[in-house]
């Protein structure tokens, strides 16, 4: 029940705290999900969490040690590479997790997100040069969307709370409608059932720079290396593994 959602005024407004204010009301689906948010220059972001175990977490974004870098975080990994030093997917909430993840970011770019295992989002601001950054998982596990309106640039876990923001339209994509109904409730590509609103493709970083968005993929299916090995061995080792990880 991780949902994350912001608001990038292109303008010198001061509307960004009740935007996601809205955008989080928008969003909530369960009485128990927490709310947090954050605002910095012409950024807002917020996000709900479902407490675990009972246990407020901090949800702080990570900084880096300039102060010109902030890292927020929704969902969780399952699993990393071992410099993470993740010991359990709970871990991943948390702020050292976080700090961690903008350390490996800051040291070689893109390439830190290549091998987590989870589903996530991850915003990243550069407060220095006004540039905003939403990574989301390899394969779009925690669902994001976004639009972009003269005021500015909304994103959000959810269609609806994309929807809160300035300038942005509810009317219909009736291609996207009309794909829905041809191949069995899916859209094609990035549309939703909104013209204005688009839904973040997997292993994608998202960049708006100087009031322009643009995506790039991180990762491919063809990054995988191939692995030989029977039918029969892959089915053993399937069955070791569920195992080992599944509850019996």
């Amino acid at each position: 029940m991780s949902g994350i959602c912001g608001w990038l005024s292109f303008g010198s407004d001061d509307s960004g705290d009740r935007i996601a204010r809205k955008m989080g009301s928008a969003l909530r689906v369960h009485a128990g999900q927490t709310w947090a948010q954050w605002s910095m220059d012409q950024l807002a972001v917020g996000l709900l969490e479902l407490e675990i175990a009972g246990k407020r977490q901090n949800y702080d974004p990570a900084i880096s040690e300039d102060q010109r870098f902030h890292l927020w975080f929704a969902g969780e990994v399952f699993d990393a590479p071992a410099n993470y030093r993740l010991a359990s997917p709970e871990a991943s909430r948390s702020r050292e997790f976080r700090g961690e993840l903008l350390r490996q970011y800051l040291q070689v770019g893109e390439a830190a997100f290549t091998n987590l295992d989870g589903e996530f989002n991850a915003i990243i601001w550069d407060k220095h040069e006004g540039v905003l950054r939403i990574i989301n998982d390899r394969f779009g596990g925690l669902p994001l969307y976004w639009a972009q309106s003269p005021s500015g640039f909304a994103f959000a876990a959810g269609v609806r709370g994309v929807l809160m923001a300035p300038g942005v339209s509810a009317n219909p994509d009736r291609d996207a409608l009309r794909e829905a109904l041809t191949f069995g409730g899916f859209r094609l590509r990035d549309r939703t059932n909104i013209a204005d609103v688009k839904m973040f493709p997997g292993a994608t970083i998202g960049t708006v720079r100087d009031r322009r968005f643009t995506t790039r993929r991180y990762w491919n299916w063809n990054d995988i290396a191939p692995v030989k090995t029977s039918v029969d061995d892959a089915i053993d080792r399937l069955g070791a593994f569920m195992r080992r990880h599944l509850p019996s």
